[in-house]
């Protein structure tokens, strides 16, 4: 909550100020939330998108003010008469200009592009390319300006203060309206448990959304920085398949969608991004097989890769004409079960035994090279993470796996099946170690493959019923890791089906706790009692490794490992 300011005087410069004291008690009382829709504008006959936000970390609690809005386009001039006579010689026509175009290579498609219904981890890594939200994920993991340019809080309110001569690639302006429609939409989406503390929205003006909150809520401004906050026109959904294509205020625009093979994306130039945007035209090129993407840099015809096989940046981190890199991740892989309320991951000693039996570090070493750290509560690079005394279950131990499952009254051998995600290198390789390992207490597991669509169906649709690799990030706050995936319905989604009420109460004191050491204090709790119960085994977090030739400038790796570095990629 360290970036919402109750109370909040406005300096010279025109950020937001007040005490600590005013912050804490407007808190307490509930304030924390976003948005509003819209009234669509015909755009003006020119306009210059505003400067983007600078990179500062926005410090918590003072508002951070986004450059001014958009200036009005100088006029026009009046064009010269029209010659009477052609010249003698005809002039050579200018040459066109150069395309700037940046080809961007993986092996992971999204399923679709819907930004609010599509859950993989595979779309939210693109959506931000897009769509805009209200505030955005800063580098270092602050929050900063995104469509609001400012925003304060008052009591259980928390108002935004939108960007002015900002466009929709449709070419309406975006309004107060546009937020409240839009996030309507994600209420109702699988996402809801982020934002479920927004009890009430209106626009009070054109440039202005409300929120009104249940209760306090210390994430919510990092919660509406992604995942599934994006701001579409009223009735947007309606106007488009946003499976196919997308209609957002982001830098760029979808003139191509072809499902494993390629997303090619166009400069907005409506976007208040585009003077920021280094490049006319995106292209994401889906490449299976990344042996192919490793020629490809080194043959100049794909510009940048991020890769999931670590194996590839080894080959490549010491080659003179590429730039390979390694950036620690808020990302983690894990073993998941499903579902916690039957036989025979309801038995939580056969969960502890699989926790016990499995190596961590050989499975790391398979997955990824050994280019991560090993996780025993969640990814270390959040803060707050949990050390390794804290999970009893962390260490390779075969005689107590056995022990356990003894005391499970677990008949074996027992036979199971372990799904994993085709493509998903990473994952199938730990899969293959886990197998080896459950060998040795009497588990049998198959390995099943499956495409990533079919298993987002079963995951969402609570259809998941085996234990599964599971791979995912986006989570700069832990409430963004734990509550919609754990919490009992309504407020969370609880995918596992383990409707535990002590897990629930720990996430909610959590998420309305606003001082950040005692929140510290709770998340520690809820990693204590993860690592004992066992409702998934954390891995490992891999580093994000990438390369990219020399011609490309301007990228950074964000350590949510979405694609937030490709906003204004330059070559």
């Amino acid at each position: 909550m360290e970036n919402i300011k109750p109370g909040a005087t406005q300096r010279q410069d025109g950020a937001y100020t007040m005490n600590r004291r005013t912050l804490l008690k407007l808190m307490a009382t509930g304030g924390a939330g976003v948005l509003l829709a819209a009234c669509a504008q015909p755009q003006p006959a020119a306009q210059t998108p505003a400067p983007a936000a600078t990179s500062a970390a926005t410090k918590a609690p003072a508002a951070t003010t986004a450059p001014a809005a958009a200036t009005k386009a100088p006029a026009a001039t009046t064009a010269p008469a029209a010659a009477t006579t052609a010249p003698a010689a005809a002039t050579t026509a200018p040459a066109a200009a150069t395309v700037k175009r940046l080809t961007f290579a993986t092996r992971i498609d999204t399923p679709n592009l819907h930004p609010y219904n599509e859950i993989s981890d595979a779309r939210m890594r693109r959506s931000m390319l897009m769509y805009d939200t209200l505030v955005d994920w800063k580098d270092d993991l602050t929050v900063g300006p995104g469509l609001a340019e400012s925003w304060d809080a008052a009591e259980n309110k928390l108002t935004f203060h939108l960007r002015k001569g900002t466009y929709f690639s449709n070419g309406k302006e975006v309004d107060g309206e546009d937020v409240v429609y839009s996030m309507k939409l994600v209420l109702d989406s699988p996402t809801k448990g982020f934002y479920a503390v927004i009890s009430d929205m209106k626009a009070p003006d054109k440039y202005t959304v409300e929120f009104t909150l249940s209760s306090p809520s210390a994430p919510l401004l990092t919660a509406l920085g992604g995942r599934g906050a994006y701001i579409i026109p009223k009735d947007g959904d309606k106007q488009a398949d946003l499976k196919m294509t997308a209609i957002g205020s982001g830098p760029f625009i979808v003139k191509e969608f072809v499902q494993n093979q390629r997303l090619v994306l166009q400069k907005n130039p409506k976007s208040w991004h585009a003077p920021n945007v280094g490049v006319d035209e995106l292209v994401i090129r889906i490449i299976p097989d990344e042996a192919n993407i490793v020629a490809g840099l080194r043959s100049k015809e794909v510009d940048m890769a991020v890769f999931e096989d670590s194996k590839n940046y080894l080959l490549l981190q010491n080659d003179p004409n590429v730039v390979a890199s390694r950036t620690k991740a808020i990302r983690w892989d894990i073993l998941d079960f499903f579902p916690l309320n039957a036989e025979p991951f309801g038995n939580v000693k056969l969960r502890q035994a699989i926790s016990s039996a499995i190596d961590r570090e050989a499975i790391m070493a398979a997955a990824i090279s050994g280019l991560g750290t090993l996780v025993p509560g969640y990814p270390p690079a959040l803060w707050g993470a949990m050390p390794e005394s804290g999970n009893p279950f962390f260490k390779r131990d075969v005689a107590k796996a056995k022990q356990l499952l003894q005391e499970g009254k677990v008949t074996t051998p027992l036979s199971l099946t372990l799904r994993s995600i085709v493509g998903y290198t990473s994952l199938n390789a730990a899969a293959q170690v886990i197998v080896e390992n459950l060998k040795e207490v009497g588990i049998n597991a198959q390995i099943q493959q499956v495409d990533l669509g079919i298993w987002i169906d079963d995951f969402n649709n609570l259809k998941m019923n085996t234990f599964t690799m599971n791979s995912w990030g986006g989570f700069i706050d832990p409430d963004l890791l734990y509550y919609n995936h754990l919490h009992k319905p309504p407020q969370g989604k609880d995918f596992r089906r383990w409707n535990n009420d002590e897990i629930s109460a720990l996430l909610d004191k959590g998420k309305t706790t606003l001082d950040r050491a005692e929140r510290e204090k709770i998340y520690l709790q809820v990693q204590q009692y993860i690592a004992e119960q066992v409702p998934w085994i954390p891995l490992y977090s891999a580093d994000i490794v990438s390369a990219q030739n020399k011609n490309v400038k301007n990228f950074k790796v964000h350590a949510s490992g979405f694609y937030h570095g490709l906003r204004y990629v330059g070559v």
